[in-house]
């Protein structure tokens, strides 16, 4: 099969969708309260790097960021 063929094969695969008009994104909570859940990820991620992270940290200084 060829580079070519193999375009075919896929554009064949995904549905005819409308074309994206707007994309929104909530970056800081406006629409949907994250700060919940970016404190549960950093809580399960960060000490797999060895950064040892506590709550007074994040509701100091991180969650005024978010």
């Amino acid at each position: 099969m060829t580079a070519g063929e193999n375009s075919v094969q896929i554009k064949k695969s995904v549905p005819d969708l409308a074309p994206l008009e707007a994309v929104l994104f909530d970056v800081d909570g406006t629409l949907c309260d994250s700060d919940p859940l970016h404190y549960q990820v950093f809580r399960e991620m960060l000490p797999q790097v060895l950064v040892d992270f506590f709550t007074f940290l994040f509701n100091s200084q991180i969650n005024n960021l978010l």
